[in-house]
C-alpha cells in the first residue's frame, strides 16, 4: 500500500511508453557496472539509474526518508523506509514486492531493523542501503548461505566493492556473525532485537554513514574466498 501511494507522486522518472526506461534511445550500447548516473534529482528528490534497476529516493518529511527500486521495466521491487523517532526503534522497514526474473507471489513481504538513527541518511547514501538490504533479504528468502571474506553483494552495485570505501563494514559484520553464531539467513529469519538482528542493522547503519575504508581482504587478497 505504501509503494501504490508514493508511486503516484514519482514525477522525476522518464517514461518511455508505458514502461519505465532511462536513456530510451541507444542504452543497450552502455558499459556494464558503470558508476550509477543521477538521471533526475531536485530539493528533496534523487533519481539513479544503475546496471538493472532504478532508485528514487525522496525526503517526505524532517524524519522520514523513503527509497523505491524498480526494475527496468519499471515494476516496483523492493522499498525502505528511514523513519526518526519510530514506534518500537523500528527505524528502518523494508517491503519485498518482487524479486529479478519472478513474478511477486502473493501479498508483500516486510520487515524491519532497528539501529538508532540520530540524523536521516543523505538521499544517495539511502539508496545505497536500500539496495544493500535489498540483496540480503532475497538471499535470504532463497535460502543462500554464504560466509565469504569482504563484502557479498552483486557486481552492479557501485558500492558493493570490498575495497573501496565501505568494505570495512562487511568486515566488522562478518565477525558479529561469528561471535553471535549467525548465518545469512537471518536477514529474513531472525529475533527483531536479536543479537543478529543488532549485526544487521550496525551494517547497514555503517554504510549510511561511515566511510571506514577498504575490507581486511584487500591486503589479504582473499576478497571473495569462502571464510
Amino acid at each position: 500500500m505504501r509503494m501504490m501511494q508514493f508511486a503516484s507522486s514519482i514525477v522525476a522518472l522518464v517514461v518511455c511508453g508505458s514502461t519505465l526506461a532511462i536513456g530510451c534511445a541507444g542504452g543497450g550500447d552502455e558499459a556494464e557496472n558503470e558508476s550509477p548516473r543521477e538521471v533526475a534529482t531536485g530539493p528533496e528528490t534523487l533519481t539513479m539509474d544503475l546496471d538493472n534497476v532504478v532508485a528514487h529516493s525522496a525526503k517526505l518529511s524532517p524524519s522520514l526518508v523513503r527509497v523505491d527500486i524498480y526494475d527496468r521495466a519499471g515494476t516496483p521491487q523492493f522499498s525502505v523506509d528511514y523513519q526518526l523517532g519510530s514506534a518500537e526503534g523500528e527505524t528502518i522497514r523494508w517491503t519485498l514486492l518482487a524479486q529479478d526474473g519472478a513474478e511477486a507471489q502473493g501479498a508483500p513481504v516486510e520487515g524491519s531493523l532497528r539501529p538508532e538513527l540520530d540524523e536521516l541518511p543523505t538521499l544517495e547514501d539511502s539508496i545505497k542501503g536500500a539496495l544493500y538490504l535489498q540483496s540480503k533479504v532475497v538471499n535470504s528468502l532463497e535460502g543462500q548461505e554464504y560466509d565469504n571474506y569482504g563484502c557479498d553483494l552483486p557486481s552492479w552495485v557501485w558500492f558493493g566493492d570490498s575495497c573501496g570505501s565501505n568494505g570495512a563494514c562487511c568486515d566488522v559484520h562478518d565477525a558479529c556473525y561469528a561471535q553471535n553464531g549467525c548465518t545469512a539467513s537471518s536477514w529474513y529469519w531472525t529475533l527483531p532485537g536479536g543479537a543478529c538482528d543488532r549485526c544487521n542493522g550496525a551494517v547497514v547503519s555503517c554504510i549510511l554513514f561511515d566511510n571506514p575504508g577498504p575490507s581486511s581482504c584487500c591486503a589479504a587478497g582473499n576478497c571473495g574466498q569462502p571464510r
